[in-house]
């Protein structure tokens, strides 16, 4: 996998997680409704307390968009960004989850969430 500033080996395949899928979709709905895009949302809750709360337990990574029309847009937009782009290519994660909400406006918000279950979190 090639990243705008690293290339990758092909690693394992991300196994789906009900509640990293679940996380990702209250994000976008979240952000949706709220009207805010951010990895924090109004009542100060970031990617690891939502998926906490959703009962996952370990390591987290989120990928935020909004604006992109269709899955391929913002895949293609998240391989542009290198930040983005290694997040999905780390080794780190094994699990994710995706979630898409349409603002009453028609804004499409798009939330990845990726993760390993197990594994301390923070530095």
């Amino acid at each position: 996998m090639s990243c705008p500033t690293s290339t990758f080996e092909p690693k394992f395949p991300i196994e789906a997680s009900p509640s990293l899928g679940c996380t990702a979709r209250r994000q976008a709905e979240d952000m949706s409704i709220r009207g805010f895009f951010s990895h924090r949302n109004p009542d100060g809750d970031g990617p690891l307390e939502r998926a906490g709360q959703a009962g996952f337990r370990g390591i987290v990574g989120e990928n935020l968009a909004w604006g992109q029309a269709t899955v391929a847009d913002v895949i293609s937009a998240w391989l542009a960004s290198p930040e983005h782009c290694e997040a999905m290519a780390s080794d780190r994660y094994r699990l994710g989850g995706a979630g898409r909400a349409v603002s009453a406006r028609g804004r499409n918000y798009w939330t990845l969430m990726l993760g390993a279950e197990g594994q301390a979190s923070g530095p």
